[in-house]
């Protein structure tokens, strides 16, 4: 299988990560960092996350009936976002949820569909 090269202009090194060597595919992802990338990665919301989870272990999204899904959660959602204020590690700003419904809830947000 031939070597693929870095897609970065004049670079001779190998291809690692998506078309990109070791040392421009780092300097991508730190270009393409959220605001919110070191509180995400943070040890006091990996444990607040941990706890939410722990409490309700259930998604928590309402369905059009007023019923809870009731799926296994994976995901915690900010009910008010960081970025307008919301409480970062507030219990009742939490909310349990599986995977499909946060990304319901980013996209409604949005006024977008899933997956567009």
């Amino acid at each position: 299988m031939p070597i693929r090269l870095c897609l970065e202009r004049a670079c001779p090194n190998p291809a690692a990560v998506r078309g990109r060597c070791v040392e421009h595919a780092t300097e991508a992802r730190k270009q393409n960092r959220s605001v919110n990338d070191a509180f995400y990665s943070s040890k006091a919301w990996k444990m607040s996350r941990r706890k939410q989870l722990h409490d309700h272990p259930r998604c928590q999204y309402r369905l059009g009936d007023g019923i809870e899904c009731g799926v296994v959660a994976d995901s915690v959602h900010h009910i008010v976002e960081l970025t307008e204020g919301g409480a970062p590690r507030d219990p009742a700003n939490l909310l349990s949820t599986c995977r499909p419904h946060h990304s319901v809830i980013h996209a409604q947000r949005r006024g977008g569909r899933v997956g567009s």
